[in-house]
């Protein structure tokens, strides 16, 4: 099922407005759902560009929205957990991410959580977290800077939001949790990281291909509303391993909350082992 063939990639590579219901039709007969997850994609499709083009994208303010909202419940004490907008009454019993973040951080050590949303891997975590006293920052969109520092200021929370990326400290920690799959130019970002040289790369909840990478449109059917899609990337696992020149990776695990595919990586920098 996870087959397209040539000519239906190409035809929906010429698309035009007078050819939505055509356009439909292909696209329902290449809708994909993952077993016990509410995860569904479309596709694999050509390109990156034809995903983007056929997708409302990440930029919409209803992703904002939610998990703003979320992000506020667990301030206020109105819930427990969040992740992706969503609310939980109590932590999740497994959360790898959060037992590395309590083993590897160090007092006042750097923390750059590139696209981390609203801060909730810290605010969810901050029982582990607030007493290390880090420099944590979230990378992410502009919109999410706003409303992230508007937070940080309200709720006293020690986390700084930008878009650009600060100048890593040789014990930096990076983490990339759920969010490599949703960048287009993901080789660049993954460069511009390893060439500042951190101490350690954790890469959490990114699903792999055990051939060659394949791009898709992800539904969230039901999950927002109305709803809202985006382009993304399952990669080859050659080709994003691969990319961490002079990192040797030191964990490996399968994803605590995502389908079998999704997998977690702890790099650690040679010159730092």
């Amino acid at each position: 099922m996870r087959i397209v063939k040539k000519e239906v990639n190409d035809k929906l590579g010429r698309w035009s407005k007078g050819s939505t219901l055509l356009l439909t039709t292909m696209l329902n007969h290449l809708k994909l759902k993952i077993p016990g997850t509410q995860l569904e994609y479309t596709g694999p499709l050509d390109s990156w560009e034809l995903a983007e083009k056929l997708s409302s994208g990440w930029d919409s303010p209803i992703v904002l929205a939610k998990v703003l909202e979320a992000t506020r419940a667990v301030l206020t004490g109105n819930c427990s957990y969040e992740r992706d907008g969503t609310q939980f009454s109590t932590h999740p019993v497994k959360n790898t991410l959060r037992e590395l973040l309590d083993e590897l951080t160090e007092k006042n050590q750097q923390v750059i959580d590139f696209g981390g949303g609203l801060g909730g891997t810290y605010i969810c975590d901050s029982d582990v977290l607030l007493k290390k006293e880090l420099e944590y920052i979230v990378i992410e969109q502009q919109s999410f800077v706003h409303h992230g520092n508007a937070l940080a200021r309200e709720f006293s929370i020690p986390v700084k939001f930008s878009s650009e990326l600060p100048k890593l400290e040789s014990n930096c920690i990076v983490i990339f949790s759920g969010v490599i799959q949703y960048l287009q130019h993901w080789e660049s970002v993954i460069e511009l990281i390893t060439s500042q040289e951190p101490r350690y790369i954790i890469v959490d909840r990114i699903p792999l291909e055990k051939k060659e990478s394949k791009f898709f449109i992800q539904e969230n059917t039901g999950y927002y509303e109305p709803n809202v899609s985006y382009p993304c990337i399952h990669l080859s696992r050659q080709e994003f391993l691969g990319s961490f020149q002079n990192y040797r990776l030191i964990k490996e695990w399968k994803s605590d909350f995502d389908p079998k595919n999704h997998r977690g990586f702890l790099f650690e920098g040679r010159k730092s082992a």
